[in-house]
This record gives structure tokens, sequence and C-alpha cells, in this order.
């Protein structure tokens, strides 16, 4: 995937915003994108009570703004991380921030494959197609309505933005005709239309609305593979996706067993025990051909994505085995339900020094 002129310059710009400081300046006075991150985060995770304590607030939004100088920290991981309630220092700087996760993958893979080999999520497909078990397609403005029907007719489709995350702006249907043709068209956005998929009846006791999935990250250098810290991804009645910050539950599984080892909790911070639809308690319930994934995730990662040290893939198990949704370089998620820092293992792991110890 090539990008555009303006595409450039905004990359630029983005690369000089960190580079000259600006991020940091809008953190220092509280404007723009990170005041509209702030309020969201205090409307989120404070109650009535403490929104409207405003000695609170100050005290709450200058610990913020340090954490992001000291650990890269938005006001979002500030509190999913515990921060609010733990101050100490050791704590604090075991956790992995999305930002310092990204600048060392970038520092270390580099931007252009991440672009040509993740980013672009029809390029990713082609790469790992053989994986996909199911036909996949872009749909933008340019596509003709023969060749989507040609693909698709009469099959049950999922639709997600091609530069989305979060399932922001997914769609679904049930029958692939040319009324979903017209809609995906009037939608105006390029999107991944794939097959949608058929999930185990075992995972689709979670939710049935939505395919629940396995976040499995993994790290491969010299020759050297693990598994650290997957979880499960549960969706919520009705929703169609099953993304934390789409509402969904996220849970954490021991790589070993496959048996999840947590309760649930969502973006929001709330905890539970069982989930709060199905009625399903997440501690101790066992991964179906959890074997069967290990397997399958370092095969894919040694033959489609050697180059990266570090990729978040996505799984759904299905009547015939484990099928791949996508691979990005993801959150560790892991980290906003036991509050176990991972930063010092991915740095480890990122350089090599410690896998598989």
């Amino acid at each position: 995937m090539a990008y555009t002129f303006k595409q450039r310059i905004k990359r630029k710009g983005i690369l000089l915003y960190h580079a000259l400081g600006v991020d940091k300046l809008l953190v220092f006075f509280n404007v723009g994108p990170y005041n509209r991150l702030l309020s969201k985060a205090f409307a989120c995770f404070l109650s009535n009570e403490e929104n409207n304590d405003l000695q609170l607030k100050k005290s709450l939004y200058a610990d913020i703004k340090r954490c992001y100088y000291k650990y890269l920290i938005t006001p979002q991981e500030y509190f999913l991380f515990g921060f609010k309630d733990n101050k100490n220092n050791i704590y604090r700087n075991s956790f992995l921030s999305d930002n310092v996760k990204i600048r060392t993958l970038i520092k270390v893979t580099g931007e252009k494959r991440f672009v040509e080999e993740l980013t672009d999520k029809m390029g990713f497909y082609k790469l790992c197609s053989k994986y996909f078990h199911r036909r996949c397609m872009q749909f933008d403005a340019n596509t003709d309505k023969d060749a989507f029907m040609g693909v698709f007719e009469g099959k049950a489709i999922f639709a997600k933005v091609m530069n989305g995350s979060f399932g922001s702006g997914a769609i679904t249907f049930d029958t692939a005709d040319y009324g979903a043709y017209e809609k995906l068209k009037k939608a105006g956005a390029t999107y991944i239309v794939e097959e949608r998929i058929s999930q185990s009846i075992e995972m689709a006791k979670w939710n049935q609305s939505s395919v629940n999935t396995i976040r499995v990250p993994t790290f491969l250098h010299d020759g050297s593979f693990e598994i650290v810290k997957p979880v499960l991804r549960t969706g919520r009645l009705g929703s169609i996706v099953d993304n934390a910050g789409g509402g969904g539950i996220i849970s954490c599984i021991n790589v070993d067993t496959g048996i999840i080892e947590s309760g649930g909790n969502n973006e929001n911070g709330i905890h539970f025990e069982t989930h709060p639809d199905s009625g399903i308690r997440f501690v101790g319930w066992k991964i179906p051909r959890w074997e069967e994934l290990k397997i399958l995730v370092e095969e894919i990662h040694r033959n489609c994505m050697p180059h990266h040290r570090y990729i978040g893939w996505d799984f759904a198990l299905t009547d015939d085995g484990w099928v791949l949704i996508e691979g990005n370089w993801g959150q560790f998620l892991s980290q906003y339900v036991d509050k176990i820092g991972l930063k010092s293992k991915f740095m480890d792991c990122m350089y090599g020094c410690s896998l598989n110890e």
C-alpha cells in the first residue's frame, strides 16, 4: 500500500508532532485532543460524586499529566492500569503503554513493514490467505457490482472499515445481495468484506450475536518463539463485535493449559466474574482445541510474518478448526484485567533477551 502525497504529509506531521514535543505541550496546557481524552476518561471512570469533586479532579489531572511525561500513559490507560489507586513508581513503571509499544516496534521493525503488511488489511489477507479459510475482497467506490456478487452472492458477509479499529463502523449482512452492495457503496468508506465466520457451538455459548475470539500475542526472534498473555474476547448481547472498546469483555488465558484464569473486564474498567448475558463463569473455562491453536499461530508467524518480532493475532473457532481474523501490533489486553505490567517482558522479547524464560 503506497501513501498518497497527503498521507505522506500527514505521517511526517505526526513524526514532527512527537519529535518537537508538541504532544507534551498539549498535555501541559490540557488542550486539543488530550483535553478530549481526559474528559472522556473522567466521565467513564469516575463516579458522579467524584466528577463533582473539583479538588479530586485537579489532583488526578496533575498525576495523569505526570504519568504521561514519565511513562507515556494515556488517561484511559491511567485508570485501566490501576494508577488511580496505586502510586508506587515500581508498579507504574512495569506497565507497557501503547505509545511505548508502538515507538519500540517502529524502531525495531520499521514503519514500512507495519504499513505494508499490517495496516493494509488486504495486504495482510494476501500474505496469510491460507489461514483465513474464507473469501475476502476490498470494497470501495470503484468496486464493480457484478464482481462483488460473483464473490459473495447468497452468502452471509461481514464488512469492516479498512483503517478502522475497535470494530467501529463494522456492518454485517445475512445475505450478500444488491441491497448490501448499495448500502456499502452509500456508506462511502473503504471496507474489507469477507464471508461471515460461523463460530463453533462452544464459543457461541458466550455470545451468539458476535464472533467471540482469542487474542494471541506472539514473539519471534532469532528462531525462538513465545506466546505471551493470550486473552478471550467475548461480545455483548446484540453486538456484532467482541472488542472491549466496542463493549466486549476480555479475560486472561493460561498459556500452558488454555484455561481462563481471571474474571472479565471491559474497557470501562467494569469487572465481571460471570458473563453478564450468558451467565458463564470466566475462571476455569477451558478454550477448546487449545493445543491446535498454539501450533497454528507459531506456524503462521514463522511462515507469514518472520520479519515481525511481535504480532497480536486474532482467531475464531469454527466447527472445522481455528481461522485467522487478523494480525496487528495490538495492545496487551491482559494488563487491563490482571493489572500485571508487561513492559519488561515486552522489551526483553523484542530484543531477544528472554524468550521462553
